[in-house]
């Protein structure tokens, strides 16, 4: 069995004590098969339309789906927290088809992974809490123009899940909680899942793959 696993820093492990503990890594422990990860810290969903002054041209989930191992039984994608924070694609429509909206990002990953990775059940993650989900101009003020807060962005990936029949991990509403009081229990900084975290997430998604293979 071959799991890809495309997302942000959190795929790639970000919070984590040692890399064979983020959650992708737990996966290949639990599961016994391959994981591949396709995880880049600071990475969106969608794609910029001007360069972010941290990250630059932060290579969307879009631009990197060719990477993916097309022989993969499953693949699950993971993001959303960057795009609230400090992306400049609105969440748009769920009608929307180009990479410059949240929704049309998501309708084009949809499409892509079914013509590319026929073999492959996709699943999306809904983005884990986290200690702001409310900023009104994006992490740093960095959205001039106002920001959506996050659970726009959760309900977008579970609107699209739903109109094309897919699976989602509710780690959202079925997650750990983040406040200031709780933040160490699951999370490093207040985002980024600490040990606990990552293997919460590793359990949720090897029960997923166990229920599906």
């Amino acid at each position: 069995m071959i799991i890809d696993v495309l997302g942000d820093s959190i795929t790639a492990g970000c919070g984590a004590s040692s890399p064979d503990k983020n959650f992708v890594s737990l996966l290949r422990k639990k599961l016994g098969c391959t994981v591949n990860n396709y995880g880049v810290g600071g990475t969106r969903i969608a794609r910029q339309r001007a360069m972010h002054y941290e990250y630059g041209n932060d290579h969307d989930f879009i631009e990197r789906l060719p990477m993916m191992d097309k022989s993969a039984d499953f693949v699950f994608v993971f993001g959303g927290t960057n795009d609230y924070a400090h992306g400049d694609a609105p969440v748009g429509d769920i009608d929307d088809n180009d990479e410059y909206t949240f929704y049309g990002a998501l309708n084009i990953i949809v499409k892509y992974v079914r013509e590319n990775i026929k073999n492959a059940k996709l699943c999306f993650l809904l983005p884990t809490h986290r200690l702001v989900e409310k900023y009104p101009f994006g992490e740093n003020g960095c959205k001039k123009g106002g920001c959506e807060p996050l659970i726009d962005y959760v309900n977008a990936i579970k609107a699209v899940c739903a109109r094309h029949g897919l699976d989602h991990i509710d780690l959202y509403g079925g997650g750990f909680t983040v406040t200031e009081e709780n933040k160490n229990e699951y999370t490093s900084d207040g985002l980024h899942p600490n040990d606990k975290g990552h293997e919460f997430i590793a359990d949720k998604v090897a029960e997923y793959v166990r229920k599906n293979s």
